[in-house]
């Protein structure tokens, strides 16, 4: 399944100019969102993405690919707030360009009541650019 940028807005909270997730897709078991840096992206300075927007991306393709997720399994049509609890072992190994496209590959590790765990990947063009461990708490 893949959804346009104007569906992955059904699984955001956040609107223009803040959506740093403009497409989202499911490949077998695994979830990734994309996001294509353009100029005028709030977190670009220069010609790239600060570190900052990739850890927002990282965060709102949680959020995407869960929705997605849940649609997928027929448990849920409708977003639900969820609120990041910890952001751990982030590395950023290099800062995108605008006009670069992102793709974070977001795994589900467990989950405990509440608390999901979660492993974000982020390549660009093929390459390995930023990696971290988000936790994200669930309101019943």
């Amino acid at each position: 399944m893949t959804l346009t940028s104007r569906q992955v807005l059904q699984w955001l909270p956040q609107r223009a100019p803040i959506v740093m997730v403009d497409g989202a897709q499911q490949v077998g078991e695994n979830y990734y969102a994309l996001l294509t840096i353009m100029p005028d992206n709030w977190f670009v300075e220069g010609e790239q993405l600060l570190e900052s927007g990739i850890v927002e991306h990282q965060a709102q393709a949680v959020a995407v690919c869960l929705g997605l997720r849940t649609k997928q399994q027929g448990t849920k049509e409708t977003s639900q707030i969820g609120f990041i609890a910890e952001v751990k072992n982030l590395s950023i190994t290099r800062l995108p360009n605008v006009g670069e496209t992102l793709t974070t590959l977001i795994t589900y590790t467990t989950a405990v009541d509440n608390i999901i765990f979660i492993q974000a990947t982020t390549t660009c063009n093929d390459e390995h650019i930023a990696e971290s461990q988000i936790k994200i708490f669930l309101p019943s």
